[in-house]
């Protein structure tokens, strides 16, 4: 600093014995001024400085202080407020600028008088320094400090940054110095100084309270016995990595922003590293995000919560591919990258679960903790909750996520009271349904208004442009207690000694006009879903009735007839609108008797009522027909490179309460078998001729291959088991799992049909248009170029889409005036529900599977090893299909995890009563017996234990 500055500086203060009467002298004459608009204007201005520090904060040392104490001042109770003010800046530069997770920052003093008050004190402080160092001396370390430590981003007033509410002005004494130079505090009231301090504990961050600090007069000797100012004091750079260390803290718990569409659209044309894709979350570990790579290898890791940034499971994302150096290499290289930016929020963002106290005891909000731990954990404001916590146990509540800014918890609200208790089968079956956005809430009755009313008989204005089949032998054949009849057949025998095949499907789009705010309604539903105990339905219930092909009655209908040569090829084909009659409803189980005993004598009452003139011996021949032409095609389908992979599927049997008394897996039989091949070959028929003719809007049905780094690493893991995968295309892969095949039952192969189930990608709708390349519509597992859903419109709104091209083709309306943006969004709605639903009946199928178990206590089944770890192994109850998760870490046997050649543990049992021990080697493909019970933590939860192989059985 210039000496003729400092000079300066010093001749503006008068420092005596008296300075004491003069501040008080200073404050009357203040007080005595002005009135309340002057005061007032005085304020504002004041608090304008505060918010706008100056824009050169390098001119002087007047101005440096000036702007340490607007910004930085924490005033102490030493009366020195400018040393510690510079002291405490370097602390207070750490700490952000705003509010973050309730660190209140006061950045000024509310009081005009005080600034002035503390800037003469400053200026006073630091002209003794002067003095205690010579008054020819320069001081280099204050201006340079100030400037170090006063480069702060200036205060944006729209930041939301609390100020402490302006109180009653108190005026502060000036510090009145000692002939030796150093403070006194002979006339400074005890009682200034107990508010000074109290003002300073105020205002000090809440992680600084508590701290010991010196007294006024060591604070000051520490400072001037020094030549210059150490800022390095005991404890600062302490309170410097207290502060970095909550900052940091604050950083790794807050989201970075998402970038603008327009740019990562940009990104993503100019950058390879800058992909989209749907994010699926790891339902064992929600730390752990994957999304499909667009080049088909590895799929792309997404590492942490927030690194996800704010996606949840089946959201559209771009994920910036982070570089080289922070990707995985334990098993492989693998690409990590990030998310920055959400295209589309396909999660409805709601949640099922349970409510409990926050860990701190916080009294003004409480946590939600959902069943589906993809979901982050919610804290919900405790006005919304019962207020006695003992009716939050085992309830369960609906909520939504309203913000999400904190990795670790987001904001939300409840939807509603409880809906019923953990267990209970309603409660969890409602809960199925909000998880996986299921309505389920019965059709408004203003929404009937748009389909006539029943029952429905069809009139001569209905039947005009249809081709009457009510003179022909149709019938439908469905599972047992069916009631949406959807699909019905008929095969009669030509005079060429050829077959015209008949499949026959409900009109809906008939009745459900296109636009009104029913058909909006059940656009949005999509399908029905079938649970355990129940359908709901994705047409209203009397809807629904109408246009089921119920035997006995007149029904509209949209038909396709091939004719076939006995060798099941197809010389032609139509399709047409029709007025069917079925005459009796068949289950599978009928139509199966009739394929394995053709001359079975059927007793009244076997079969249901027929109606008009067939009988028994009429439905038996067109079964019989139907049975050997699906066989034939069926044949041909798989040699010609079809796919599949059966996974088991339960039925249950419920009693009157409607509790599982008993359940066993569904049997895929000829019968089941004739239906799917007549329903395949309409699909195929009708995607063809909508793609040849509605090139840009058809709505067709795809299948893309499976990941090819997953399925090449299943070779791989494979061919160590003998077992050689050809993995080259569809029908090569169902050649490899037909020759493991020796028995339907038998354990492995279960295992082997999981294991290529894996990789596989799930089928979608789409509309032509979005696909320019027609070789990526074609169906893998199908192995056929086009695709669609044209034969199940009761349950299906994809179907009801189709049958109103199909529609515009015949000529019966005119041509959609759909826009391409229409049609993408029906399909992105048809394939989310669609997979909701799949969900749903998969989750009916675990609940009911887990009160059977309850119900009967712990059992023992059998079960095939998928995979092992280090400490537990997956695997597939044989009996149901249930992939379980067994822990080997508590078990009364020594357990090691070898990973040689294959993984596999090594359990060495004791033997019961004897010094002996046995060994038992897990691995891929081992069959194990394991004890099933309910979880201690979730009633409907299942758990597993391994069985000792030596233990009786």
């Amino acid at each position: 600093m210039d000496v003729t500055k400092l000079d300066s500086a010093k001749s503006s203060l008068t420092l005596d014995k008296d300075m004491n009467t003069d501040v008080k002298t200073s404050e009357i004459s203040e007080s005595a001024q002005p009135n309340a608009k002057k005061r007032n204007r005085r304020k504002e201005r004041s608090r304008k400085k505060k918010l706008s520090p100056p824009a050169n904060q390098d001119d002087d040392i007047s101005g440096q202080i000036q702007l340490l104490s607007l910004q930085h001042a924490v005033p102490i109770s030493n009366g020195c407020d400018t040393i510690c003010d510079v002291v405490t800046s370097s602390v207070n530069d750490d700490m952000p600028e705003n509010k973050h997770g309730g660190l209140e920052i006061n950045v000024t003093s509310p009081s005009k008088k005080r600034s002035k008050k503390k800037k003469n004190v400053a200026l006073a402080s630091i002209q003794k320094l002067g003095e205690c160092n010579g008054e020819s001396k320069e001081i280099p370390s204050v201006p340079e400090v100030l400037l170090e430590r006063s480069h702060s981003p200036s205060i944006d007033p729209t930041n939301s940054v609390k100020e402490k509410p302006r109180g009653r002005k108190r005026n502060k004494p000036a510090l009145k110095l000692g002939e030796d130079g150093s403070p006194t505090k002979s006339n400074v009231k005890g009682k200034i100084l107990a508010d000074q301090k109290a003002s300073r504990v105020e205002k000090i961050p809440f992680m600084h309270r508590g701290k010991s600090h010196d007294t006024d007069q060591q604070y000051f000797k520490k400072i001037s016995n020094s030549s210059q100012v150490n800022y390095k004091q005991e404890g600062i750079g302490a309170r410097r990595r207290n502060n970095r260390s909550f900052e940091s803290t604050l950083n790794e718990n807050k989201f970075e922003d998402h970038l603008q569409r327009e740019l990562v659209e940009n990104m993503m044309k100019t950058q390879s590293n800058v992909v989209k894709g749907f994010i699926r979350i790891n339902q064992r570990n929600f730390r752990e995000a994957y999304i499909n790579s667009p080049d088909g290898s590895r799929d792309i890791l997404i590492d942490g919560v927030k690194d996800r940034n704010r996606a949840l499971e089946g959201d559209e994302v771009v994920v910036l591919i982070l570089p080289e150096g922070q990707w995985k290499t334990a098993d492989g290289c693998q690409r990590v990258g990030k998310v920055i930016h959400i295209l589309t929020p396909v999660h409805h963002r709601e949640a099922v679960g349970t409510l409990k106290k926050m860990q701190d005891n916080n009294s003004r909000v409480v946590l939600f903790s959902p069943r589906d731990s993809r979901v982050p954990r919610l804290q919900i404001p405790m006005k919304e909750c019962p207020r006695n916590p003992k009716d939050w146990e085992n309830c369960l509540f609906h909520a939504r996520i309203t913000e999400w800014n904190d990795v670790r918890y987001a904001t939300g609200r409840l939807l509603g009271d409880s809906f019923g208790v953990q267990g209970d089968i309603e409660a969890e079956t409602r809960a199925i349904l909000l998880e996986n956005e299921i309505d389920a809430a019965p059709y408004e009755e203003s929404l009937k208004v748009f389909f006539p009313e029943p029952p429905f008989v069809p009139t001569e204005s209905d039947l005009k442009e249809r081709e009457d089949l009510r003179d022909l032998c149709i019938f439908t054949i469905d599972p047992l207690t069916a009631r949406d009849l959807d699909d019905a057949v008929s095969c009669e025998l030509l005079e060429n000694g050829n077959f015209k095949v008949g499949v026959h499907i409900s009109d809906v789009s008939y009745f459900l006009g296109e636009g009104t705010p029913l058909d909006r309604e059940v656009a949005k539903r999509a399908t029905t879903t079938y649970l355990v105990q129940r359908a709901y339905h994705m047409l209203p219930r009397e809807l629904t009735m109408m246009c089921s092909l119920l035997p006995g009655e007149d029904k509209l209908a949209f038909s396709v007839f091939w004719e076939m040569t006995p060798d099941a090829e197809v010389v032609s084909h139509y399709f047409t609108r029709s007025v069917i009659h079925s005459c009796t409803q068949l289950a599978y189980e009928h139509a199966q008797v009739m394929i394995d005993e053709p001359d079975h004598q059927w007793k009244e009452g076997e079969l249901p009522q027929i109606h008009g003139p067939w009988t028994v011996e009429d439905l038996k021949k067109v079964v019989t027909s139907l049975q050997k032409l699906a066989a034939i095609m069926r044949k041909h389908r798989f040699d010609t490179g079809a796919l599949r992979v059966d996974q088991t599927k339960l039925m249950f049997h419920l009693n009157n309460s409607g509790e599982p008394e008993s359940f066993s897996a569904y049997v895929n039989k000829e019968s089941h078998r004739l239906i799917e091949e007549f329903m395949l070959l309409a699909n195929m028929t009708v995607a063809t001729a909508l793609q040849r003719r509605f090139p840009k809007l058809a709505f067709l049905r795809c299948h893309d291959e499976p990941q090819p780094d997953m399925l090449k690493k299943l070779a791989e893991t494979l061919e160590k088991f003998g077992i050689v995968l050809d993995v080259s295309s569809a029908g090569s892969l169902h050649a490899s799992l037909q020759r493991c095949r020796s028995d339907s039952t038998d354990p492995r192969f279960l295992a082997l049909n999981s294991l290529c189930s894996r990789p596989m990608v799930r089928a979608r709708y789409f509309c032509a248009s979005a696909i320019e390349d027609v070789q990526y519509m074609r169906h893998y597992a199908l192995n056929v170029p086009l695709y669609t859903h044209f034969t199940s419109p009761i349950r299906r709104y994809a179907d009801v889409m189709v049958h109103r091209l199909l529609c515009s083709l015949l000529g019966y309306s005119d041509e959609p005036k759909w826009n391409v943006d229409h049609v993408n969004n029906i399909a992105a709605t048809c394939n989310k529900m669609k997979f909701c639903a799949k969900k749903a009946g998969e989750q009916s199928n675990e609940l009911f599977l887990a009160l059977w178990v309850k119900k009967h206590g712990c059992i023992e089944e059998e079960a095939v090893v998928i995979d092992v770890k280090d400490h537990s192994f997956d695997a597939i109850i044989c009996s149901t299909g249930s992939n379980i998760r067994v822990y080997t870490d508590k078990l009364a046997a020594s357990v090691e995890f070898k990973n040689d050649f294959v993984p596999q543990l090594v359990i060495v049992w004791g033997i019961d009563g004897t010094s002996q021990n046995s060994a038992q080697i897990v691995t891929m493909f081992s069959v194990v017996r394991v004890a099933l019970r309910i979880s201690n933590t979730n009633l409907l939860k299942l758990e597993a234990s391994l069985i000792p192989p030596n233990a009786q059985h």
